[in-house]
């Protein structure tokens, strides 16, 4: 897959189906993912995605907007930068398995200052069981340590 195929199979609106991230996994849930978009921009003649999360945190619906540059095409790793205070911080995040149809998508973001290294199952629409299973299949058939380390954490949302 070359950058724009990639670029252009990213953009839109999906929604968190299943995730790693602690704060969202808690008993009393303070985190609830909802969903992300993600459009293409260019800045200097440079291609970015521009990203916008929606979630609640404690019953008040938040967004968190920042900015993504493709970093390596062969491991579909991109650099994130928020826009906000915490712009300072950078970091990775990397697409670790993708439906040939761009249904659906397991992306691996990597440990930052605010947050534990997670990862994050999101599709396009609701998925049937079997489909998650065939991911799940297809996750642990990777030979990833980073992903069979968070595999057994991943929950569905």
């Amino acid at each position: 897959m070359d950058e724009q195929e990639l670029l252009q199979t990213l953009i839109g609106q999906w929604y968190f189906t299943a995730t790693t991230l602690p704060a969202v996994l808690k008993g009393d849930r303070p985190v609830q993912l909802l969903r992300k978009t993600v459009a293409l921009k260019q800045r200097d003649k440079r291609t970015f995605l521009e990203e916008e999360v929606f979630f609640t945190y404690k019953d008040k619906q938040r967004t968190i907007k920042g900015q993504s540059w493709l970093t390596d095409v062969q491991t579909l790793t991109f650099l994130y930068k928020s826009p906000l205070w915490m712009s300072i911080l950078l970091y990775q995040w990397q697409v670790k398995l993708m439906d040939p149809l761009g249904n659906w998508l397991v992306l691996y973001y990597s440990k930052s200052f605010f947050s534990a290294d997670s990862l994050h199952l999101l599709s396009r629409t609701q998925l049937p069981d079997t489909t998650l299973n065939d991911i799940l299949q297809q996750l642990r058939a990777l030979k990833d340590a980073q992903l069979q380390r968070l595999l057994p954490r991943l929950r569905l949302l």
